[in-house]
């Protein structure tokens, strides 16, 4: 059942000098997941399934989501924290709008 979504967290780096693909077959790996079945057509299409609600990819940064719901709202914020991090906070209704294309509407808020 769809509903409206509050959430408040943080976006953590997870990789340092990796390629964007090791890193997510390290991260699937270390989850046990260590096949890539034939329905997917790739590691970053499992990642995007595996990932969700738990991985974010801002420009080729695997960020970890650390994620905690409260009261509804209409918001779509974020901002850069001085150890890498990224705060944010969200809300929509999830029938129209998924978790990734919140925090997309959020980081956009950035800049660059």
């Amino acid at each position: 059942m769809s509903e409206t979504e509050y959430n408040v967290g943080t976006l953590t780096p997870v990789y340092e000098n990796e390629q964007l693909v090791d890193a997510m077959k390290r991260i699937m790996t270390e989850a046990g997941e260590t096949e890539l079945e034939s329905y997917y057509k790739s590691w970053e299409d499992k990642f995007d399934n595996f990932a969700y609600r738990k991985y974010y990819v801002i420009e080729n940064v695997i960020y970890e989501v650390c994620n905690t719901t409260s009261e509804p709202g209409d918001i779509f914020e974020a901002n850069r924290n001085p150890d890498g991090t990224i705060s944010y906070v969200t809300s929509f209704y999830n029938g129209g709008c998924s978790f990734d294309e919140a925090l997309d509407k959020a980081i956009s808020t950035l800049g660059a």
